[in-house]
Formats: C-alpha cells, sequence, structure tokens
C-alpha cells in the first residue's frame, strides 16, 4: 500500500514557438502524418550527441532559438520518445513545437494493491481525470467524514470581480482615476481591487496575498505575498485576511496539448480543461485559504477571504466553508481599456494570433465557430503583412 499526501501534478504542457527556418535545422527529425516528431532510425546516438553539443545561438529575443534551454527540452523529449507534435505548415514563418509531460505516478501505482489519496480536492480534478483515463478504481474512504467541522471562526467571503473578468487583459488594463482634485493618473484595475482590500483590512491586520506573478501590486507592509502553490506554507496561521486573484485559464498553446491527451485516452477536450480549471482555480483557492487562521482550531478570530468571483465563492461555501456568509458588496465590473482606432474585435485578434502562431485554419474555425472564408481572409492578410515587410 502507498500513502500520498496531497494530490500530485500529473501532467504540464509545454509549448514553444520558433521560426520554422531554426525547425528545419534540427537535426535527425521524422514527422509523421499526424505531425507527430521522431528521430529517424539509427540517428538516436548522433541526436543524443547534438543535443548534449548544442550551443546558443543569437536570433529574434521574441522567439525561442533552436539550442535555447526550451528547444534543448523539447528536443530531448523527441529523444525519449515522448509525444512530441509541430504545428501544420501554413503560411506563417513560425510553427509551434509541443507536448503535455506526464509525469510517471501511475504506472509506479499500478505496482501497488491499494493508493490513498489524503486530499480535500479529488472530484473534478486534473489527478482524478487522469486516474480514471489510467483505469483505477476509485473509493471513497469510510473515514471520510460526510462534512467537515464548523469552524469556531466567522468566515466571510467578498467577491470582487463579476463572473467572467479574472483574466489578465482585465486586470492589467488601466484606467483613469482622480487623484487629488484636478489631477488624474492611470492606475491597473488589479491595482485599484487591491486598493479595495487595503482599505477593507486597514494597516496593522495580516493579509496574505495569492496572485499572478505579473500582479505587481502596491501594498502596506502588513500585506504578505505567498506562492499560488502553497503547500507546505503553515507558518502564518496568525493572519485571518486572505487576498487571491489568481486566474486557472490554461494558456492558447495549452489546448493543442489538451486535444491530444483527449485523443489519447478517448476523452473529451472540455473534460480535460475543465479538470485544469478546477484545480488550478477552485481547488487552488480552497487549499490557499487554508494558510490562514482557518487552519487553527482554536483561534477564533474573524476571518475574511477576497476572491475572484462569486462562482469561486459559492464553490468554496459548497465544499469547506458551508457556514461562511458570502457578501458582495465590495463585487464591481471593471472595463478594459479603450484603445483609439476602430472598436477592438477581440476574437477576430485572438483568431489572427494563433493563424501567426501556426494553428491550422480549421483548429481556429472550430475554436471560434467561424466561416472558412472569414479565417482565410485573415491568412491572406497576415501573407499581406509578411510579403509587404
Amino acid at each position: 500500500r502507498v500513502v500520498v499526501d496531497e494530490l500530485p501534478t500529473p501532467m504540464f504542457p509545454f509549448a514553444i514557438t520558433i521560426r520554422k527556418s531554426q525547425f528545419e535545422s534540427l537535426p535527425y527529425i521524422e514527422i509523421s502524418e499526424d505531425r507527430r516528431l521522431s528521430i529517424a532510425d539509427g540517428c538516436k546516438g548522433k541526436a543524443r550527441d547534438w543535443s548534449c553539443g548544442a550551443s546558443a545561438i543569437k536570433g529574434n529575443p521574441n522567439l525561442v532559438s533552436m539550442t535555447s534551454q526550451e528547444c534543448q527540452q523539447i528536443y530531448k523529449a523527441v529523444l525519449q520518445d515522448r509525444d512530441v507534435y509541430v504545428t501544420e505548415e501554413g503560411e506563417t514563418n513560425n510553427c509551434i513545437l509541443y507536448y503535455a509531460e506526464e509525469f510517471d505516478f501511475f504506472s509506479r501505482f499500478k505496482a501497488c494493491s491499494e493508493v490513498h489519496i489524503l486530499t480535500a480536492t479529488w472530484q473534478g480534478s486534473l489527478f482524478a481525470w487522469f486516474s480514471l483515463v489510467h483505469g483505477f478504481e476509485v473509493l471513497v474512504s469510510e473515514l471520510t467524514p460526510d462534512k467537515p467541522e464548523k469552524h469556531k471562526q466567522k468566515v466571510t467571503i467578498y467577491p470582487l470581480l463579476q463572473d467572467g473578468q479574472c483574466s489578465k487583459s482585465v486586470l492589467n488594463s488601466e484606467m483613469k482615476v482622480q487623484s487629488l482634485p484636478g489631477e488624474f493618473s492611470f492606475v491597473r484595475n488589479i491595482q485599484l481591487v487591491a486598493d479595495v482590500v487595503k482599505e477593507v483590512v486597514g494597516g496593522e491586520d495580516d493579509c496574505l496575498i495569492f496572485v499572478q506573478d505579473w500582479a505587481k501590486l502596491n501594498c502596506h507592509d502588513n500585506f504578505t505575498r505567498c506562492p499560488t502553490d502553497s503547500r507546505g506554507l503553515n507558518s502564518y496561521s496568525s493572519a485571518s485576511n486572505v487576498f487571491f486573484f489568481f486566474y486557472g485559464n490554461h494558456v492558447t498553446t495549452a489546448t493543442m496539448c489538451f486535444k491530444r491527451l483527449a485523443v489519447k485516452y478517448g476523452k473529451s477536450y472540455s473534460s480535460l480543461r475543465d479538470a485544469w480549471t478546477q484545480t488550478f482555480l477552485y481547488d487552488a483557492t480552497l487549499q490557499n485559504a487554508y494558510r490562514c487562521s482557518l487552519r487553527d482550531k482554536d483561534s477564533v478570530a474573524s476571518v475574511r477571504l477576497f476572491v475572484q468571483t462569486y462562482m469561486v465563492a459559492d464553490y468554496l461555501k459548497r465544499t469547506y466553508l458551508y457556514d461562511a456568509v458570502i457578501d458582495t458588496g465590495y463585487t464591481k465590473s471593471y472595463g478594459e481599456q479603450k484603445k483609439r482606432g476602430p472598436k477592438p474585435n477581440l476574437q477576430r485578434d485572438e483568431a489572427i494570433r494563433m493563424l501567426e502562431s501556426g494553428f491550422t485554419v480549421v483548429e481556429v474555425m472550430d475554436k471560434f465557430k467561424l466561416p472558412k472564408s472569414t479565417v482565410k481572409n485573415y491568412k491572406s492578410r497576415l501573407k499581406k503583412q509578411a510579403t509587404n515587410c
């Protein structure tokens, strides 16, 4: 029998964008009909030598050179017979190399008669998704309580954004605000939200912050920045305020990795995407909530949790914080920064970015439900721009 404390991460998507010329310079590579990469027969020794001896090459700073650390990681994955793919040939100058790094938990678990997972966040998680596709039977222990113990503290959860607004494009937008009578300045939305939390918490009580790396917030000294993966972070049980402002959406290029995995295991892409969001948004928020005084059973200090959206607040209340109160008094809709010129078309811009990165016309059509003629027009525009350059 094996006992595992907390859910390990079973998979992580990896992708890089490189010049086609760089990709074509990678030696000993073969491409199958489904765009899977492999080392040519009889060339693994030479490929291994090349991988160990490749030196850095200067190139476009916005792209990854073929001998960068990231590209070396991809090449080594091909050497290890991983499922590494390259995007379809298109009319852009770039292509994407991508694969899903699957960690080898399940082959080891199959050697065990039983595996006991100690976790509060199994249902719908990424680990649960992979356990099921690997053929494991899942049983809930008879020792699992029907309901968590009631908290001694008064727990209040404050959603800060309208549902659907927890994205970098919204939070990183700058808004014009009045700083002094007759004086204005531009402040990012995420800072405006943080200022609301600062005003509520004040300058005395401790507050833990879980945010994305790009946030760079200006906060009081009593605010402590913590990693979003907070497993093992047990030294802040005196704090009774927590501010969560990360989101669980995967990056665009990870879509290709997820689709390949879904086909590999005979499951739907949406089920894997939802499992990712469950793990990296909802479950991560619950895990981080218990870094504060909620983990201290003797504490009676009121706890205030400032979360992303009402959906997150509702998840916390339905799971471990059923006795909490949800207060929407600070919930607000924040606008994206308006740009000069024609009204922005976010769907069109994202579709063009995908085409430029190497996605096929069909993939872009499927994602945005666009007519083929529209996507082909976008592609023609890209080709014309490249010609003019």
